[in-house]
């Protein structure tokens, strides 16, 4: 059992949809450390519970992974307000709210007068297979 406040060092490849979305370059392992909320709770739980050398595949419910997509994270906004040529659909843009937090988000339709933006993260509502390798833990 891994405690709180140990570095860990795994590899992962994640896919969504049985695409790969993300994963650790082989000679770049991601590291965080355990209890302090740096990856998904569920797969820090998970991997809390290995051992070094250990494979192991992982899979999280939308819940459990970056949540379900919510209607209020997308939002209309007055296109003249955007100071960013050639606005297109897929376009990622940054905001920052009245707390001073800066939101990704992306440009899922626009007109003359509008555009609407998604900040949900782009994984809200997928499921998430994971594949891991423990490799150290300090």
């Amino acid at each position: 059992m891994i405690e709180k406040g140990q570095k860990v060092k795994f590899h992962y490849v994640l896919k969504a949809e049985g695409e790969i979305v993300d994963q650790s370059p082989e000679s770049q392992p991601l590291e965080y450390e355990q209890g302090a909320g740096q990856i998904l709770p569920a797969l820090e739980q998970v991997i809390g519970e290995m051992t070094v050398g250990d494979k192991k595949e992982v899979t999280l419910s939308p819940e459990d992974g970056y949540g379900l997509p919510r209607k209020e994270a997308i939002i209309q906004v007055d296109r003249k307000s955007v100071q960013v040529e050639n606005l297109e659909v897929g376009a990622k843009l940054q905001a920052t709210d009245p707390q001073g937090k800066t939101h990704a988000g992306t440009v899922v339709e626009l007109n003359d007068d509008n555009l609407t933006v998604d900040f949900n993260h782009p994984l809200a509502g997928k499921t998430l297979d994971f594949q891991v390798e423990l490799l150290e833990v300090a």
